[in-house]
């Protein structure tokens, strides 16, 4: 074989090998299988000579492929459903081995179970960004930190609202 054939055959075997390495991660190929199961207790800000507010928060988190699905389900101090936020949009990328992935959500759906309740302030901080982002952005971006991971349990910050939960990982 030639010297001219032979850089031929490792240029295509160049090309071939980039073209394998842009398939595998072009950020329109990011599949992720990922489930969490959050639970936090939340409690409010004391006023004056006020009681603070308990309230009991669930976030259960479905990567996958390139979409997520995010239902934020709140409770009051003594089991009773207060309201719940569904989610919906895509993973926008992953970082760090899969322990950080920014989401970029197109739809909130926001539902008061209980009016006559106070509603939790988590619950009126993000329905309130929520809606801001997708009013002036088109999109509500979020990040989620897997800050250590052991034995099937996490400990997640999720930002924007700079919660930190314990949560299970289902897959």
């Amino acid at each position: 074989m030639t010297k001219a054939s032979c850089r031929v055959v490792n240029l295509f075997m160049l090309a071939g090998l980039l073209f394998t390495a842009w398939l595998a991660f072009s950020p329109g190929r990011l599949s992720v299988d990922k489930q969490l199961s959050c639970r936090n207790e939340l409690i409010g800000h004391q006023t004056g000579g006020e009681e603070a507010e308990s309230h009991y928060m669930q976030v259960d988190y479905v990567l996958k492929g390139d979409r997520v699905t995010i239902n934020y389900r709140y409770f009051s101090n003594v089991g009773k459903a207060i309201s719940v936020i569904t989610m919906k949009g895509k993973i926008i990328d992953s970082l760090q081995n899969g322990h950080q992935f920014h989401l970029g959500l197109s739809q909130v759906d926001i539902a008061t179970l209980d009016s006559e309740a106070s509603q939790p302030q988590h619950m009126k901080y993000m329905a309130n960004v929520s809606r801001m982002n997708l009013d002036n952005h088109d999109i509500h971006s979020e990040t989620i930190n897997i800050l250590a991971e052991r034995n099937g349990y996490a400990h997640i910050l999720f930002e924007p609202s700079n919660v930190v939960c314990g949560c299970k990982v289902i897959s």
